[in-house]
């Protein structure tokens, strides 16, 4: 068999090297290129694979293997042979949908499904999952980094400004990450995706669908109604409507029972937090955005009352109009993205206000180099980072741990993590602030 692709490859050109990522979400997966040109980093996106990488391994572990050692050669030819490392990381999708076990027999038949295509990577740690803090982190690090709050070594520019939050929504979970008081607070929620909930969403509604609008199936076009469903749905896991079917026998009472007011458990942020919110909540935002007659002011940092309205204009309008109007019209609606946007719009206004108690946000997708903001920059810049400096200081009382390659095993399966223990010495990536904590619970901290 002649060997197509050698690991790693052993001749350079004086070109900086590329590192090639991809990332394997929960609907599909991507490949990126990054590379450092001086203090600049310059990324080239390559090919993409539909559906999530576990959907298609559960069809057909040769289908999958042969689908990624085809987006590999590709990304390999888009930097004409010049990487020094391949890294796969896998998040949500894979993450929340299969077991553990499940987790690591696909990931070792990718390994060495790749080795027979002629694929020779070094190191099994190249084919990984990463936790929902960790993705969460490197989004953090992704925004403040095209902010300029940081350099690519992921130390603050102006040591006493204040870091961005970030918010990220993909297709199986959500993430909030920021500073606050005790140090770094980065959480995950699994099953808050748009994908997941839209999923949940669809064998809820056989009589009515307020989230579709009217004309398309059994829709009605109602955004209020929509959010007040997807609400119950979230809550339907909750113990507190639990309690409510329990304590409350009257139909109406309990149902008032269950919708009142309520959080997850996350921390208040300073007020003058500025968040970047990202991905998912970017693309549902700026389609309605683009749909509405009116300007939706203060764009990219609207009032979200501005935004619901928009919104609730939009959802009204049959499907027909919606077609024949908005078809095309949107960078980031394909045509079968389109009949969701609704849907999309009401998830957004859902997390932001009831999860995360925001009332505005930044929505960010890419700054004016072209640089989009994704977890993926963020686990470049941190994984170079390591590779130039392999110890990162753990700021607990006197712990000081190596930063090794970051393993499936690193953290809790759930995800739902905050400002977590690292008596075990689990790795964790670079973190980009150095803060001081007046709390017994452990944060993470690089020396600025």
């Amino acid at each position: 068999m002649i060997i197509w692709l050698i690991y790693p490859i052993l001749v350079r050109s004086a070109v900086a090297s590329w590192t090639l990522i991809v990332d394997c979400g929960s609907t599909g997966s991507r490949l990126y290129a990054y590379r450092m040109d001086g203090q600049d980093v310059r990324v080239m996106r390559g090919s993409k694979m539909k559906p999530g990488l576990h959907t298609i391994f559960a069809q057909s572990n040769t289908s999958a293997i042969e689908k990624m050692a085809e987006m590999l050669r590709s990304g390999a030819r888009m930097v004409q042979d010049n990487f020094d490392t391949i890294l796969i990381r896998c998040t949500g999708g894979v993450r929340d949908e299969l077991e553990i076990e499940e987790q690591m027999e696909m990931l070792d038949h990718l390994f060495f499904g790749l080795q027979s295509h002629g694929i020779l990577l070094k190191d099994r740690n190249q084919i990984d999952i990463i936790s929902g803090y960790d993705e969460a982190a490197y989004a953090f690090n992704a925004a403040n980094f095209l902010e300029k709050k940081l350099d690519h070594k992921l130390q603050k520019v102006q040591k006493n400004e204040e870091l961005n939050g970030a918010l990220d929504l993909g297709g199986s979970s959500t993430q909030i990450t920021y500073l606050n008081n005790d140090g770094l607070f980065a959480q995950s929620y699994a099953g808050l995706g748009a994908q997941a909930v839209r999923a949940r969403l669809k064998v809820n509604m056989i009589d009515n669908d307020p989230c579709a609008h009217r004309g398309d199936g059994v829709g009605t076009g109602n955004l209020d109604a929509c959010i007040h469903t997807i609400r119950r749905l979230i809550l339907s896991d909750n113990e507190r409507l639990q309690q409510c079917n329990t304590a409350v026998e009257d139909t109406e009472r309990r149902n008032a029972c269950a919708v009142e007011p309520w959080r997850y458990e996350i921390p208040e942020p300073k007020s003058s937090i500025r968040f970047l919110a990202m991905c998912n909540f970017f693309y549902a935002a700026d389609a309605i955005r683009s749909f509405s007659a009116e300007p939706l002011e203060g764009w990219p940092t609207p009032a979200l009352s501005d935004l619901e309205e928009k919104a609730r204009t939009f959802c009204a309008l049959p499907w027909h109009q919606v077609r024949q109007q908005f078809s095309g019209k949107h960078h980031y609606t394909s045509d079968s993205l389109l009949s969701s946007r609704c849907f999309d719009a009401a998830l957004v206004l859902f997390i932001l206000r009831d999860v995360y108690a925001l009332d505005q946000v930044t929505f960010l997708l890419e700054t004016q180099s072209g640089l989009e903001v994704e977890w993926t920059l963020g686990y470049f810049l941190d994984h170079l980072r390591q590779q130039q400096d392999n110890t990162c200081s753990i700021s607990t009382t006197t712990t000081t741990v190596a930063a090794t390659n970051i393993s499936v095993g690193d953290h809790p399966r759930d995800d739902i993590v905050s400002i977590p223990s690292f008596h075990d010495q689990h790795t964790r990536p670079t973190f980009a602030a150095h803060f001081s904590s007046t709390s017994t619970t452990p944060t993470v901290s690089i020396v600025i």
